[in-house]
């Protein structure tokens, strides 16, 4: 650190102030010293006529600057005697200031300035007496030189306190050293990624001369850098990649001590990256890894007399399957596809059993994992029986032309036609009786128009619907017998 050293050596000045010997002190020469009362014991008279002891003398102190020119004043009796060396350049004033003396501060002065006052004595002798002396003491301010030095010559001296004749001559000078090598003051502007080292530093460094050097050090904080890392999930048995993206060029430093930006990774868990970028700073962040195992279980629901198995789904066909499907291990989003679409979405399902196969479902996930579940279905066609022949007696023995079919059968039409063609029973049957596996619809009892008809052969023609199917027919013949 560049430092200005002054040396001050001043002169050491005894400042006096003066007073009567009546010890009234009540003049203060220039505001600038207190007065003190001095008495001599004897009075110096150039001229040999001063014989009046103890005169009062005053001493007054006057600073002054070189080049000034001082007046100084005599002292208040009839007349005045000065004493002045003779290299001091000084003038008497003209007039009323006849008295007076102008001196010019060209010079130090370690004499003072003499002004006696002299008086005539009381007896008329002409011997003069001297009863008051004026002792001005001119104090030169101190000249301030400035003196250049080199460093090594700086470094060097011994002590720092100088005295150096000024221009004026005056002594008790200030010589103000200073280096006239300049010393250089770097200023440098850094940015660091640590807040600590955020402000301003000073070092002061040592050249080879032996000057100082300041180092003035700025450091802004630089932001880190902007890295994104997101979590990843993948489907069990493929492998998951996680992907660093950093606005700025740098390198990448994986957890798994990778240094590619991006890492392919086949466990779950959890996985860091730290970025470094070109200006040394660090960011580091942190994502999951996990695998979905999607699960898909799919249970079927069939009216109890249309169910025959359930191990394996055995059911009647046109049989009102209730397929519900849960779907399990996966945090995303999923959609179901039941049995290759096009229903999509719901987690229940209505499906008509028509043929034996295999019923599958699908649930996919926002990531593309699926799951799917199957179930194989047995398909029993529809079965009527129709016999060939009853006996309407009363003895509750096949009184009945009845026609019996498979549970899943919705309606029953039969119609009887006698061998002339005419038609003598066209119902709709109902059901008489439900069995565990079948239905029993009560046909026709062998009467027309409320008369027993004569055994004979009948014509007959059976229409039957399905559940969810449509309309089919059969035909044949009936023998009616007693």
């Amino acid at each position: 650190m560049l430092k200005f050293l002054s040396v001050f050596y001043l002169s050491v000045i005894q400042l006096f102030s003066f007073s009567r010997m009546s010890s009234i002190c009540g003049l203060i020469l220039f505001g600038l010293l207190p007065c003190v009362v001095n008495a001599q014991d004897e009075c110096f008279d150039p001229s040999g006529d001063c014989t009046l002891a103890n005169p009062v003398e005053f001493q007054n102190t006057i600073f002054v600057s070189c080049g000034d020119t001082v007046r100084l004043d005599p002292t208040q009796e009839l007349c005045n005697t000065w004493t002045i060396d003779e290299n001091v350049n000084f003038n008497y004033g003209l007039g009323d200031d006849s008295l007076v003396v102008f001196v010019v501060v060209d010079q130090c002065y370690p004499e003072a300035l003499f002004v006696d006052g002299i008086t005539n004595t009381p007896s008329g002798t002409g011997i003069a007496s001297c009863d008051t002396r004026q002792v001005y003491h001119l104090v030169p301010a101190i000249d301030t030189i400035q003196q250049g030095l080199d460093c090594a010559n700086f470094a060097s001296l011994d002590s720092l306190q100088a005295s150096l004749p000024s221009s004026c001559g005056c002594d008790s000078l200030l010589v103000n050293y200073f280096l006239d090598e300049i010393i250089d003051t770097t200023y440098l502007y850094t940015q660091s990624c640590i807040p600590s080292e955020i402000g301003i530093s000073i070092d002061t460094l040592t050249a080879g001369s032996g000057c100082d050097s300041i180092l003035i050090t700025f450091t802004e904080l630089n932001d880190a850098p902007a890295l994104f890392l997101e979590d990843v999930y993948a489907c069990v048995g493929e492998v998951a990649v996680l992907q660093a993206y950093a606005l700025e060029e740098g390198t990448y430093l994986w957890n798994t001590g990778s240094n590619d930006f991006s890492l392919e990774v086949s466990e779950p868990g959890t996985y860091s990256v730290t970025f470094t970028g070109e200006n040394g700073c660090m960011a580091t962040q942190s994502a999951t890894v996990g695998f979905t195992d999607i699960s898909v279980e799919l249970t079927p629901t069939v009216a109890e007399h249309l169910l025959l198995s359930t191990n394996p789904l055995e059911v009647w066909q046109g049989s009102a399957i209730e397929m519900e499907v849960f779907v399990s291990n996966t945090p995303f989003p999923y959609e179901i596809i039941w049995d290759g679409g096009p229903e999509i979405g719901d987690t229940t399902f209505n499906y008509i059993a028509s043929s034996s196969g295999s019923f599958q479902v699908a649930a996919i996930d926002s990531i593309g994992c699926a799951g799917v579940a199957e179930v194989e279905i047995l398909v029993r066609p529809i079965g009527v029986y129709v016999p060939t022949a009853f006996s309407p007696n009363g003895d509750n023995n096949n009184d009945f032309f009845s026609v019996y079919s498979s549970p899943n059968v919705e309606e029953v039409r039969l119609q009887i036609f006698s061998r002339t063609g005419g038609t003598v029973f066209d119902e709709q049957l109902e059901p008489t009786e439900q069995l565990s596996q079948g239905i029993i619809w009560q046909g026709w009892d062998g009467t027309y128009r409320g008369k027993r008809l004569n055994p004979q052969l009948f014509a007959y023609q059976l229409w039957y619907r399905a559940i969810q199917g449509e309309w089919k027919n059969i035909s044949g013949e009936v023998s009616l017998v007693k």
